[in-house]
C-alpha cells in the first residue's frame, strides 16, 4: 500500500483521489495547448490564399491516416480491457491486452515514420507552406505524446508491473486507469485533428462563386456528414472511457468494448 494519502481512496474535499484529480488537471492543460494550436490552424486557413490549403492538403495520405485512426481506436479498447483484467485479478490477460495496446501505438509510429519520410523524399517539409508547417507541428506534437504514453505502457508491461501487482494489485490498477485516461485523450486529439483537417479542406469549395446550386448542396451534405461522424466518434470515445468506471463482468465489458470499437471503425 502506498504511503502517500488519497492515492486510492477519495479525498473528502474533491470526491476524487489524487491520481484522478492530477490527470484531469493535466488533461485540461493539454486541451488548452492543443486548443490554441487548432485555433491557429483555423485562423491561418481562412487567411490563406484561395486554394492553398486545398492544394497542400491533397498531399496527405488518407489511407495511412485512416489506418492510424483505426490503430488508436483499437488501442483505446485494449487499454480498457487491460484495466478490466487487473480489476478481475487476471494478470495474464492484463499483459496480453496491454501488449496489444503497445503494438497498436508502435504501429501508429511506424506509419507516421513512413509518411514523414515519404513527404521528405518528395521535397515536402514544414517550410514548404503554412499548411505543412501547421501539419508537422500538430502531428509532431501528437507523436511526442504517443511516445510518452508508450514509455509508461512499456514500463507497466515490464517485470516492474508484475512486482507492483504482487505488492498491491489495486495500486497497479490505479496506475493503469490513470495512464488509460491519458491514452484516451491522445486518441481524441487524433480524431479531432483528422476530422478538423478533412472538414476545412473539404469546405474550401464553399468559398467559390462559380459552382452550381447542386454542387453547393452536395458540399453542404459532405460537411454535415463529417460533422456528424466526428460528433459520433467523440461520444463513443467518452462512452468507452465511462465503461471503465462501471461495475460490469468481464464478458459484458468485452462485448460492449467490441461493439463500440466496431461502430467507430465503421464510421471511420
Amino acid at each position: 500500500m502506498s504511503s502517500i494519502p488519497y492515492i486510492l481512496e477519495e479525498r473528502p474535499d474533491t470526491g476524487l483521489n489524487n491520481s484522478r484529480l492530477g490527470i484531469w488537471i493535466f488533461i485540461a492543460s493539454e486541451v488548452m495547448l492543443f486548443g490554441g494550436l487548432f485555433s491557429a490552424y483555423v485562423f491561418l486557413r481562412f487567411a490563406a490564399p484561395e486554394g492553398d490549403f486545398d492544394y497542400w492538403g491533397s498531399k496527405l495520405n488518407v489511407p495511412m491516416a485512416t489506418f492510424n485512426t483505426v490503430m488508436l481506436i483499437t488501442s483505446s479498447v485494449t487499454m480498457i480491457m487491460s484495466w478490466a483484467s487487473l480489476r478481475m485479478k487476471k494478470f495474464d490477460k492484463y499483459k496480453l491486452y496491454l501488449g496489444l495496446t503497445i503494438l497498436c501505438g508502435l504501429g501508429f509510429l511506424v506509419v507516421k515514420y513512413i509518411e514523414y519520410t515519404s513527404k521528405f523524399d518528395h521535397g515536402i517539409f514544414p517550410s514548404s507552406s503554412t499548411f505543412m508547417g501547421i501539419y508537422f507541428t500538430l502531428t509532431g506534437l501528437h507523436v511526442l505524446h504517443i511516445l510518452g504514453g508508450l514509455f509508461g505502457l512499456i514500463y507497466f508491461w515490464s517485470p516492474v508491473g508484475k512486482r507492483m501487482y504482487d505488492e498491491d494489485s489495486d495500486l497497479l490498477a490505479n496506475r493503469i486507469e490513470i495512464t488509460g485516461l491519458y491514452w484516451h485523450f491522445v486518441d481524441l486529439v487524433w480524431i479531432f485533428f483528422i476530422s478538423n483537417t478533412l472538414l476545412i479542406i473539404r469546405s474550401y469549395m464553399s468559398d467559390k462563386t462559380d459552382i452550381t446550386v447542386e454542387e453547393h448542396l452536395e458540399i453542404q451534405h459532405h460537411v454535415k456528414t463529417y460533422i456528424n461522424v466526428f460528433v459520433a466518434l467523440l461520444v463513443l470515445t467518452f462512452i468507452t472511457v465511462a465503461v471503465s468506471y462501471l461495475e460490469v463482468s468481464f464478458i459484458e465489458a468485452f462485448f460492449l468494448a467490441i461493439t463500440v470499437a466496431t461502430v467507430k471503425g465503421s464510421l471511420v
